[in-house]
Formats: structure tokens, C-alpha cells, sequence
């Protein structure tokens, strides 16, 4: 039970962990992402407009989801308003790639909101994203690579469909996201 003091924070949304314990955390109102150290003291901001030597595909304006692959050393988070997903370097925050684009076909997003990744300690780590206006999850390799549709290719208007395999109706504009491996 510890309380930080994260002075500075401005409209945090969603985080994810290490397996130190450092808090990636991202923030609407800094339209970026912080990383905090397991005792929440700020290590690096990355994915900030403010900062002169950003290239401009590195810069997220509105930050949602954020997931790690501590195996590839990647952070991948939404960004909503500009519908994709930004990978950095776990190690230096550097800009990695961009995954994505406008649109309601493969490798395109409508309103992504949330991301995660299918165990890391698989062979084949996966992409996880949710969208909320496209009413789908995208399945995607860490590469960006399309691989599937959840619940099916019909359509962002398909209210019918079944998450497959599972016999579970998915909700009409998923929002959050989260893979547990099956046993």
C-alpha cells in the first residue's frame, strides 16, 4: 500500500506494469506517456508534442491503451484521435513505429481504445486492440501484421456476432481489453 505524489499528472487513463514494478502510465492532459519508477519517481516522459526533437509520428495526442512487450523491449499504445498505435523502445522511449491508420478495414482503426498482449512468453506474441466506433477487436502481430477479426469481418455494424470459439456476444463498442492464457 504506497501512495505516490505524481505531481504534474493531468487526466491519466490506462497503465501497465513491468516485472520491476514501473508504472507506464498514460496521460490525456500531457497527451503523452510517463514512466514512473515501483517507488513513483518519474523516469521519462515520451510520446510528448512538447518535446522539440519528436518526429511528428511520434507524437500521441490522445493516448489510451498501453501494453508492454518486455521481450521485444516495445511499449505499444492507442492513440485514439489519430486512430493507431505507436510502438517505443521500453529502454529509451524512443519512437519505434507506427501501426495503423483511419479506416474500417484490416490494419486500420476507428477510435482505438485499449491494447494488450497475448502472453509475451509465447512464440508469437500478439496484438490485442479495441475499437470502439469500428466495434471490434483487431488481432495483429507486434509488427503490425494482420491476423484476425474478434468478433467477425462483417463490419463496425454487426451486432450479431460471436467471439469466436468462445460462444460469448461481444459487446457492441468494446472499450478495454485483457488476455489471460488458457491453461
Amino acid at each position: 500500500n504506497k501512495t505516490f505524489n505524481m505531481n504534474g499528472l493531468r487526466r491519466p487513463n490506462y497503465l501497465c506494469l513491468d516485472r520491476a514494478g514501473n508504472i507506464y502510465l498514460t496521460e490525456t492532459g500531457n497527451a503523452g506517456v510517463s514512466l514512473y519508477s515501483s517507488q513513483g519517481k518519474l523516469i521519462r516522459r515520451f510520446g510528448h508534442q512538447a518535446e522539440d526533437h519528436v518526429p511528428q509520428d511520434a507524437v500521441v495526442r490522445s493516448p489510451k491503451g498501453v501494453s508492454l512487450d518486455e521481450s521485444s523491449g516495445q511499449v505499444f499504445v492507442v492513440d485514439s484521435e489519430q486512430n493507431r498505435v505507436v510502438a517505443f523502445d521500453t529502454s529509451t522511449g524512443a519512437y519505434i513505429r507506427t501501426i495503423g491508420k483511419y479506416g474500417t478495414g484490416k490494419q486500420t482503426f476507428w477510435v482505438p481504445q485499449d491494447i494488450c498482449i497475448s502472453c509475451c512468453d509465447s512464440p508469437t506474441p500478439m496484438l490485442f486492440v479495441t475499437e470502439k466506433l469500428n466495434r471490434r477487436v483487431q488481432v495483429l502481430s507486434l509488427r503490425g501484421t494482420f491476423i484476425r477479426f474478434i468478433p467477425s469481418s462483417k463490419g463496425p455494424h454487426d451486432r450479431s456476432a460471436v467471439a469466436a470459439g468462445a460462444g460469448l456476444t461481444m459487446p457492441i463498442s468494446p472499450r478495454a481489453i485483457s488476455v489471460c492464457p488458457v491453461a
